[in-house]
């Protein structure tokens, strides 16, 4: 799940800084052909109405935030003790 919010995280990051990259050409195409979200994921992200085109990045901080959660599980979960152990967190 990390890897996985960490790479939308950065294809969202290319969308907000330019415009050449859009939701449309690049976002949406990259996360479905990858499988980076889930139909459950897709609905929340729809749901916030974050705007990946949208240069003030809350998108990618959006994302970044999810991999940040997904890490604190792990801990919680005794996962991984810290965060140096993320080997523990891959899919």
């Amino acid at each position: 799940r990390l890897y996985r919010y960490l790479n939308v995280a950065h294809v969202a990051g290319y969308v907000a800084l330019s415009p050449t990259y859009t939701r449309d050409n690049l976002f949406e195409p990259f996360v479905a052909a990858h499988k980076l979200l889930t139909e459950s994921e897709w609905r929340m992200f729809k749901r916030e109405r974050l705007d990946v085109d949208d240069p003030s990045g809350a998108a990618f901080h959006e994302f970044v935030l999810w991999a940040m959660t997904a890490v604190s599980a792990a801990r919680d979960r005794r996962e991984i003790a810290s965060p140096n152990e993320m080997v523990a967190l891959h899919d």
